[in-house]
């Protein structure tokens, strides 16, 4: 670190940096984590994702810009994050209607599962849209657990005079979506600073702020129908990743050099105790039950399958049927 960067840092020892409204958006991501607390989670999908997942133990996640609600995306207003957030959809309860079952899967064919938060690690990477991983393409698609992992990376390679620039986890986290018509919360926030009596602002960005607040209703994207958003009850996993930039005496700095790009999706790999029981729920428009659970049997010999009925609406070990 340089004498300036030194100088500066000293000066900002003890310093107070102000946030407005920071009690507000405080108690907001409280109450969005708060929603999400809790030890089970429903995810709707159709039978043949169903057997992706379990037999790779994997998740995909996608680009909040391809969400089925296209104002979320709008929402975002800072060009830095617009596609940098993937998120993955649940609900905290069982949701058996036809809408929801159309909108994540077919009416036909959708099956509910329940899930745990512990179960999704931070080894994520890239889909291109053959589904093969970009990762795989070399490290400049190599999405890191967080930052200080990615910067000694980085520095390692330019001591050896390579240049890439991969990706790091920049916020993981699970969150309850908040239905809200009037509410637009900005994740860029004004900051102040008093040095030495002159009072200095700024801005700073509070990425946990994106996509966790939704109207009560719109337009669906993938089905173009009128949607009651807030019917779905929703908790997300939502990641945000973004592109290193260079390093410059141990700190990132952001130019105009590398343009970003929208990969479509993700996968995170699941833990290996991940589905270790299936419990699964069928809705009343499902064709052949017992055809696919024998197809999951022989697909995936270890598994245990359990059935869930209404009664395991909020507890999947309650009322259900051992296949």
């Amino acid at each position: 670190m340089n004498k300036y960067i030194q100088h500066i840092v000293n000066e900002l020892k003890g310093k107070i940096v102000k946030i407005k409204n920071a009690e507000e958006l405080s108690g907001f991501l409280e109450q969005s984590k708060k929603i999400a607390d809790q030890e089970w989670l429903y995810h709707c999908t159709d039978r043949h994702a169903l057997m992706s997942i379990l037999k790779n133990r994997e998740f995909y996640l996608k680009n909040l810009v391809y969400v089925n609600d296209e104002e979320e995306a709008d929402a975002i207003d800072v060009n830095e994050y617009r596609n940098t957030f993937y998120v993955g959809c649940f609900s905290s309860e069982i949701v058996d209607t036809p809408e929801h079952s159309e909108e994540y899967g077919k009416t036909e064919d959708s099956v509910i599962i329940a899930m745990k938060k512990e179960w999704f690690t931070r080894d994520i990477h890239f889909l291109d849209s053959g589904e093969g991983k970009w990762g795989d393409l070399g490290d400049t698609f190599r999405i890191f657990p967080n930052m200080r992992d990615v910067m000694a990376f980085q520095r390692n390679e330019l001591i050896h005079n390579r240049f890439c620039y991969p990706y790091y986890i920049d916020d993981y986290g699970f969150y309850g979506i908040i239905y809200d018509d009037n509410e637009k919360q900005s994740i860029k926030c004004d900051i102040s600073l008093n040095l030495k009596g002159t009072e200095i602002k700024g801005i700073t960005f509070i990425p946990e702020l994106a996509g966790i607040i939704k109207k009560k209703s719109g337009i669906s994207k993938r089905t173009q129908k009128m949607r009651m958003w807030s019917d779905e009850k929703e908790i997300r996993l939502k990641v945000c990743i973004h592109q290193i930039d260079h390093i410059q005496n141990g700190m990132e700095y952001h130019d105009d050099a590398m343009v970003p790009i929208t990969i479509r999706q993700v996968v995170v790999k699941l833990t290996e105790n991940a589905f270790n029981s299936l419990y699964i729920y069928f809705p009343s428009t499902f064709i052949d039950k017992e055809g696919y659970i024998e197809d999951l049997k022989t697909e995936i010999p270890r598994l245990r399958i359990s059935v869930m009925d209404e009664a395991s609406r909020n507890n999947p070990l309650k009322n259900k049927e051992q296949i």
